[in-house]
């Protein structure tokens, strides 16, 4: 807990709460050397590997590595695939980082020698997680073996494992809405839609599978598709706040702050974990009152919840 909070400080340029200084990464590896010294043997892993996570997410690429390194060695078989999965996600940060931080496209167009080498590294890395994850769960490695083929803009492979994924294991909704999400990053709403459709009739009580829904059918459908979705999961924070947005569109005809108002409370009293609620209510004090708006009705709003 006092790491997350120190890089959070880091990214924040706050005042370290010990040293009265400002954090920096050497605050957190500093932590992180007081906590291996005080946890036990069998939680060490969990130290190296978050600062395996946190070295990256500073671009030190082989920092990262070795604490990789040295979280392999001490993880319990039954967990080592997580260890993969951070290094494959540790090699696209490399290649996020490089060339002087261009763009993907860029970047993968005008240096291709790249591109094989970090995807290579990658997928070699998703294969041997997907060789120790429990046939459970491994649909979970399915889904970050997609989105580092499309992170490379393999999209024919992203969508290929998605498809195989789904039919491996169609319980999991989670194929189904990333596979969707997919579709809409490329721009293909159509597509999201009729997989959405086919995703609802076979997970109906799944409420972020309708919620994505709502924003893909066409402006006519999108209130019927909302009493639709209540229907299946009236207690779902995620629909609720689509319906508060199709109310809070002056592009609709029925459009109607209060009534967005209502929604919105129903969606954070649901699913008060769903951040995406507080930001329409943001959203939707600066629609009732302009430059005057008073986001403490969010504050109102948590404190009903207590």
């Amino acid at each position: 807990s006092m790491m997350r909070l120190l890089e959070k400080g880091d990214v924040h340029e706050v005042t370290n709460p010990i040293t009265g200084k400002q954090v920096t990464l050497y605050d957190i590896r500093s932590t992180a050397e007081a906590a291996l010294s005080t946890v036990t043997k069998e939680l060490e892993w969990k130290v190296y590997y978050y600062m395996s996570q946190v070295e990256a997410r500073h671009d030190k690429v082989e920092t990262a590595r070795r604490f990789l390194y040295s979280c392999a060695t001490k993880v319990p078989p039954n967990l080592r695939w997580k260890v993969w999965l951070g290094g494959a996600r540790i090699e696209l940060v490399y290649l996020a980082s490089t060339a002087d931080r261009r763009s993907l496209t860029q970047m993968l167009g005008s240096d291709v020698e790249m591109e094989p080498h970090a995807l290579t590294i990658s997928r070699a890395l998703l294969t041997k997680a997907l060789g120790e994850v429990g046939s459970k769960i491994s649909y979970l490695v399915l889904l970050e073996c997609a989105r580092t083929e499309e992170f490379f803009g393999q999209l024919h492979r992203a969508r290929q494992i998605h498809r195989s994924g789904k039919k491996e294991y169609p319980k999991e909704w989670k194929l189904w809405f990333e596979s969707a999400l997919l579709e809409i990053r490329d721009g293909d709403k159509e597509a999201a839609e009729k997989m959405l459709v086919e995703a609802t009739s076979l997970h109906p009580g799944t409420g972020r599978l309708w919620a994505l829904l709502i924003q893909c059918v066409a402006p006519s459908q999108k209130l019927s598709t909302f009493k639709q979705a209540l229907r299946e999961v009236p207690k779902s924070g995620e629909v609720w706040c689509e319906g508060a947005r199709l109310y809070m569109d002056p592009l609709l005809p029925y459009f109607d702050l209060e009534t967005a108002e209502r929604y919105l409370k129903y969606a954070v009293q649901f699913t008060p974990q769903y951040g995406d609620s507080f930001i329409e209510l943001i959203r939707l004090s600066f629609l009732k009152n302009g430059g005057m708006a008073d986001v403490s009705l969010i504050a109102q709003v948590g404190r009903g919840l207590s």
